[in-house]
C-alpha cells in the first residue's frame, strides 16, 4: 500500500508497517502450523523454502534501503521529512533498492500462490 502514497503522504509509513513486515511473519507462523498437519507434510520442501525467500527477500529490501540512505548521507544528500526529492543520482549512490522490493513483492506472490495452489490441490 505504500506504492499508494507519495513518501511525504502521512499515510506512507503506515501503509508500509501493515504491508512489508506483516507478511514474512504471517508466513512464518502459517507455514510452521500447516506443515504440521499430515496432506501438508508431503510439500513440507517447498512449503519452507518459499517462506524463507519472503524472508530473505525481506532482508535484501532492508538491507538495499540502509545502502541508499548511508549512500545519500555519504554524498551529502539531506535525507528526511523535509528533504526535497532527488531528480538525479550523485554519482557514488548505489539504488537497487527499487530490484530488491520488486524481489520482495515477487516472493510474497509466489509465496501465495505456492499456498492457493497446494491447497486447491486436496
Amino acid at each position: 500500500m505504500g506504492g499508494l502514497f507519495d513518501m511525504k503522504h502521512k499515510l506512507h509509513g503506515i501503509s508500509f508497517l501493515l504491508g512489508i513486515p506483516t507478511l514474512p511473519f504471517a508466513a512464518l507462523l502459517l507455514a510452521n502450523n500447516l506443515i504440521r498437519f499430515e496432506p501438508w507434510k508431503n510439500h513440507f520442501s517447498i512449503v519452507v523454502f518459499s517462506t524463507i525467500a519472503v524472508c530473505v527477500g525481506l532482508i535484501f529490501m532492508a538491507i538495499s534501503m540502509i545502502a541508499m540512505f548511508s549512500s545519500f548521507k555519504k554524498a551529502g544528500i539531506p535525507v528526511g521529512k523535509d528533504a526535497q526529492p532527488i531528480e538525479k543520482l550523485p554519482e557514488g549512490v548505489k539504488a537497487f533498492n527499487g530490484y530488491a522490493n520488486r524481489i520482495l513483492v515477487f516472493c510474497y506472490v509466489i509465496w501465495l500462490l505456492i499456498i492457493a495452489n497446494i491447497y486447491l490441490s486436496f
